[in-house]
Protein backbone atom coordinates (compact mmCIF):
# COMPACT_ATOMS: atom_id res chain seq x y z
CA UNK A 1 0.00 0.00 0.00
CA UNK A 2 1.26 3.46 -0.87
CA UNK A 3 1.65 5.97 1.93
CA UNK A 4 0.50 9.50 1.19
CA UNK A 5 3.32 11.76 2.22
CA UNK A 6 0.90 14.48 3.27
CA UNK A 7 3.25 16.84 5.03
CA UNK A 8 0.97 19.61 6.24
CA UNK A 9 2.74 22.82 7.09
CA UNK A 10 0.42 25.59 8.27
CA UNK A 11 2.19 28.95 8.21
CA UNK A 12 0.43 31.83 9.94
CA UNK A 13 1.39 35.09 8.26
CA UNK A 14 1.17 38.37 10.13
CA UNK A 15 1.37 40.91 7.33
CA UNK A 16 1.84 44.58 8.03
CA UNK A 17 2.84 47.57 5.94
CA UNK A 18 5.70 47.24 3.48
CA UNK A 19 9.19 48.09 4.63
CA UNK A 20 11.12 50.95 3.07
CA UNK A 21 13.02 48.56 0.83
CA UNK A 22 9.74 47.33 -0.62
CA UNK A 23 10.60 43.74 0.29
CA UNK A 24 10.32 41.85 3.50
CA UNK A 25 9.55 38.49 4.99
CA UNK A 26 6.18 38.49 6.74
CA UNK A 27 6.22 37.57 10.40
CA UNK A 28 5.28 33.91 10.54
CA UNK A 29 4.35 31.23 13.02
CA UNK A 30 5.01 27.75 11.72
CA UNK A 31 3.11 24.84 13.21
CA UNK A 32 1.92 21.36 12.27
CA UNK A 33 3.67 18.20 11.08
CA UNK A 34 6.50 19.35 8.87
CA UNK A 35 9.23 16.95 9.98
CA UNK A 36 8.73 13.20 9.59
CA UNK A 37 12.43 12.52 10.39
CA UNK A 38 12.88 10.94 6.97
CA UNK A 39 12.01 14.12 5.08
CA UNK A 40 11.51 17.74 6.04
CA UNK A 41 9.28 20.32 4.41
CA UNK A 42 10.24 23.98 4.73
CA UNK A 43 8.41 27.12 3.60
CA UNK A 44 9.89 30.59 3.34
CA UNK A 45 7.35 33.36 2.53
CA UNK A 46 8.80 36.52 0.96
CA UNK A 47 6.61 39.60 0.44
CA UNK A 48 7.14 42.08 -2.39
CA UNK A 49 4.64 44.89 -2.96
CA UNK A 50 1.16 43.25 -3.00
CA UNK A 51 2.23 39.66 -3.49
CA UNK A 52 3.95 36.91 -1.53
CA UNK A 53 6.27 34.32 -2.98
CA UNK A 54 6.37 31.01 -1.14
CA UNK A 55 9.77 29.39 -1.52
CA UNK A 56 9.32 25.75 -0.53
CA UNK A 57 11.66 22.80 -0.29
CA UNK A 58 11.56 19.14 0.67
CA UNK A 59 14.78 17.62 1.99
CA UNK A 60 15.63 13.94 2.28
CA UNK A 61 17.09 13.66 5.77
CA UNK A 62 17.53 9.90 5.65
CA UNK A 63 20.59 7.91 4.62
CA UNK A 64 18.83 6.25 1.67
CA UNK A 65 17.20 7.48 -1.57
CA UNK A 66 13.46 8.16 -1.37
CA UNK A 67 11.12 7.83 -4.36
CA UNK A 68 8.02 10.02 -4.43
CA UNK A 69 5.24 9.08 -6.84
CA UNK A 70 2.64 11.58 -8.05
CA UNK A 71 -0.65 10.65 -9.75
CA UNK A 72 -0.54 13.85 -11.81
CA UNK A 73 1.68 16.80 -12.61
CA UNK A 74 0.61 18.50 -9.38
CA UNK A 75 3.36 18.17 -6.80
CA UNK A 76 1.82 20.18 -3.96
CA UNK A 77 -1.22 22.09 -2.79
CA UNK A 78 -1.14 25.50 -1.14
CA UNK A 79 -4.12 27.31 0.33
CA UNK A 80 -4.55 30.65 2.10
CA UNK A 81 -7.35 31.40 4.56
CA UNK A 82 -8.18 34.58 6.46
CA UNK A 83 -9.04 34.88 10.14
CA UNK A 84 -12.62 33.89 9.40
CA UNK A 85 -11.48 30.65 7.71
CA UNK A 86 -12.50 31.96 4.30
CA UNK A 87 -10.35 30.57 1.50
CA UNK A 88 -8.64 33.42 -0.35
CA UNK A 89 -6.28 31.46 -2.57
CA UNK A 90 -5.70 27.90 -3.79
CA UNK A 91 -2.71 26.99 -5.92
CA UNK A 92 -4.52 24.35 -8.00
CA UNK A 93 -7.60 26.45 -8.76
CA UNK A 94 -8.17 26.94 -12.52
CA UNK A 95 -4.97 24.99 -13.31
CA UNK A 96 -4.63 21.95 -15.57
CA UNK A 97 -2.15 19.24 -14.60
CA UNK A 98 -0.75 16.38 -16.63
CA UNK A 99 -2.77 13.24 -15.83
CA UNK A 100 0.14 10.83 -15.73
CA UNK A 101 2.14 9.18 -12.97
CA UNK A 102 5.46 10.84 -12.26
CA UNK A 103 8.32 9.97 -9.93
CA UNK A 104 10.83 12.18 -8.16
CA UNK A 105 13.82 10.58 -6.45
CA UNK A 106 15.64 12.41 -3.67
CA UNK A 107 19.11 11.21 -2.76
CA UNK A 108 20.31 11.51 0.86
CA UNK A 109 20.49 15.21 1.86
CA UNK A 110 19.15 16.24 -1.55
CA UNK A 111 16.52 18.99 -1.67
CA UNK A 112 13.57 19.36 -4.03
CA UNK A 113 12.68 23.05 -4.46
CA UNK A 114 9.35 24.46 -5.64
CA UNK A 115 7.55 27.76 -5.32
CA UNK A 116 4.29 29.63 -5.80
CA UNK A 117 3.19 33.26 -5.79
CA UNK A 118 0.07 34.61 -4.13
CA UNK A 119 -0.79 37.79 -5.98
CA UNK A 120 -3.09 40.62 -4.95
CA UNK A 121 -2.72 40.15 -1.20
CA UNK A 122 -5.69 41.97 0.39
CA UNK A 123 -3.56 43.94 2.84
CA UNK A 124 -2.39 43.84 6.45
CA UNK A 125 -3.86 40.96 8.41
CA UNK A 126 -3.36 37.43 9.65
CA UNK A 127 -3.51 34.62 7.11
CA UNK A 128 -3.12 30.87 7.48
CA UNK A 129 -1.19 29.17 4.69
CA UNK A 130 -1.31 25.38 4.44
CA UNK A 131 1.20 23.55 2.23
CA UNK A 132 0.72 19.86 1.42
CA UNK A 133 3.33 17.84 -0.47
CA UNK A 134 1.40 15.29 -2.54
CA UNK A 135 4.05 12.63 -3.17
CA UNK A 136 3.53 9.01 -2.14
CA UNK A 137 6.42 6.98 -0.81
CA UNK A 138 6.66 3.28 0.00
CA UNK A 139 10.02 3.74 1.73
CA UNK A 140 8.82 6.39 4.17
CA UNK A 141 5.69 4.42 5.00
CA UNK A 142 7.73 1.32 5.79
CA UNK A 143 10.33 3.22 7.78
CA UNK A 144 7.70 5.02 9.81
CA UNK A 145 5.90 1.74 10.47
CA UNK A 146 9.16 0.17 11.63
CA UNK A 147 9.92 3.21 13.78
CA UNK A 148 6.45 3.16 15.38
CA UNK A 149 6.77 -0.57 15.99
CA UNK A 150 10.15 -0.12 17.66
CA UNK A 151 8.77 2.67 19.84
CA UNK A 152 5.85 0.48 20.88
CA UNK A 153 8.07 -2.53 21.64
CA UNK A 154 10.34 -0.35 23.80
CA UNK A 155 7.47 1.23 25.71
CA UNK A 156 7.83 0.50 29.46
CA UNK A 157 4.37 -1.12 29.66
CA UNK A 158 5.07 -3.43 26.74
CA UNK A 159 8.53 -4.24 28.08
CA UNK A 160 7.00 -5.13 31.45
CA UNK A 161 4.35 -7.31 29.77
CA UNK A 162 7.01 -9.12 27.73
CA UNK A 163 9.09 -9.66 30.85
CA UNK A 164 6.11 -11.23 32.59
CA UNK A 165 5.44 -13.51 29.61
CA UNK A 166 8.77 -14.81 28.24
CA UNK A 167 6.85 -17.33 26.13
CA UNK A 168 5.91 -14.49 23.76
CA UNK A 169 8.20 -14.45 20.75
CA UNK A 170 8.66 -11.69 18.16
CA UNK A 171 6.12 -13.26 15.82
CA UNK A 172 3.41 -13.38 18.48
CA UNK A 173 4.02 -9.76 19.37
CA UNK A 174 3.93 -8.56 15.77
CA UNK A 175 0.66 -10.41 15.18
CA UNK A 176 -0.89 -8.54 18.10
CA UNK A 177 0.42 -5.04 17.50
CA UNK A 178 -3.11 -3.60 17.55
CA UNK A 179 -3.76 -5.03 21.03
CA UNK A 180 -0.44 -3.74 22.34
CA UNK A 181 -1.12 -0.30 20.86
CA UNK A 182 -4.61 -0.17 22.40
CA UNK A 183 -3.18 -1.27 25.75
CA UNK A 184 -0.55 1.48 25.77
CA UNK A 185 -2.89 4.17 24.44
CA UNK A 186 -5.60 3.57 27.02
CA UNK A 187 -3.08 3.29 29.86
CA UNK A 188 -1.80 6.71 28.80
CA UNK A 189 -5.33 8.10 28.87
CA UNK A 190 -5.92 6.68 32.34
CA UNK A 191 -2.66 8.11 33.68
CA UNK A 192 -3.99 11.56 32.77
CA UNK A 193 -7.65 10.82 33.43
CA UNK A 194 -9.86 13.81 32.51
CA UNK A 195 -12.75 12.39 34.51
CA UNK A 196 -15.38 9.78 33.79
CA UNK A 197 -17.59 12.08 31.73
CA UNK A 198 -14.74 12.88 29.34
CA UNK A 199 -13.18 9.41 29.22
CA UNK A 200 -11.44 9.11 25.82
CA UNK A 201 -11.15 5.31 25.87
CA UNK A 202 -13.10 3.31 23.32
CA UNK A 203 -15.22 1.62 26.00
CA UNK A 204 -16.34 4.38 28.36
CA UNK A 205 -14.96 3.95 31.88
CA UNK A 206 -12.95 0.87 30.94
CA UNK A 207 -9.36 0.16 29.98
CA UNK A 208 -7.59 -2.69 28.20
CA UNK A 209 -5.92 -5.44 30.19
CA UNK A 210 -3.69 -7.99 28.47
CA UNK A 211 -2.97 -11.60 29.30
CA UNK A 212 -1.01 -14.33 27.55
CA UNK A 213 -1.49 -18.06 27.29
CA UNK A 214 0.43 -20.81 25.56
CA UNK A 215 -1.66 -23.34 23.60
CA UNK A 216 -0.05 -26.28 21.86
CA UNK A 217 3.31 -24.64 22.00
CA UNK A 218 2.10 -21.33 20.57
CA UNK A 219 1.68 -18.16 22.64
CA UNK A 220 -1.49 -16.09 22.31
CA UNK A 221 -2.29 -12.60 23.62
CA UNK A 222 -5.79 -11.90 24.89
CA UNK A 223 -7.32 -8.55 25.69
CA UNK A 224 -10.36 -7.64 27.73
CA UNK A 225 -12.00 -4.46 28.92
CA UNK A 226 -11.76 -3.81 32.66
CA UNK A 227 -13.83 -1.18 34.53
CA UNK A 228 -11.78 1.55 36.16
CA UNK A 229 -12.21 2.70 39.76
CA UNK A 230 -14.17 5.77 38.71
CA UNK A 231 -16.61 3.62 36.75
CA UNK A 232 -17.03 1.23 39.69
CA UNK A 233 -17.70 4.19 42.01
CA UNK A 234 -20.22 5.53 39.50
CA UNK A 235 -21.97 2.14 39.41
CA UNK A 236 -22.15 2.04 43.21
CA UNK A 237 -23.65 5.52 43.31
CA UNK A 238 -26.21 4.54 40.70
CA UNK A 239 -27.11 1.43 42.66
CA UNK A 240 -27.59 3.44 45.87
CA UNK A 241 -29.64 6.06 44.02
CA UNK A 242 -31.91 3.38 42.54
CA UNK A 243 -32.50 1.78 45.94
CA UNK A 244 -33.34 5.13 47.56
CA UNK A 245 -35.96 5.84 44.93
Amino acid sequence: MKWLFGLLLPVILLIGCSSQSGQKEPAEEVSGEMNEQQAELAVNPVQTDQQIEFQMSLKNKSESPIDFTFSSGQKFELTVHDQHHKELYRYSKDKMFTQAFQTVTLMPNETYDFSDVWKNVPGPGTYTVTVTFLGKSDQIGKRLAEQKMAELMNHPLVAEFRSSHPELDERSLRMNMNKLYQYVKEAGHCSQCPGLEQCPNDFHGHYTRLSAEEVNGQAFIYDRKVPCQKWLAHERQQSIHNRVR
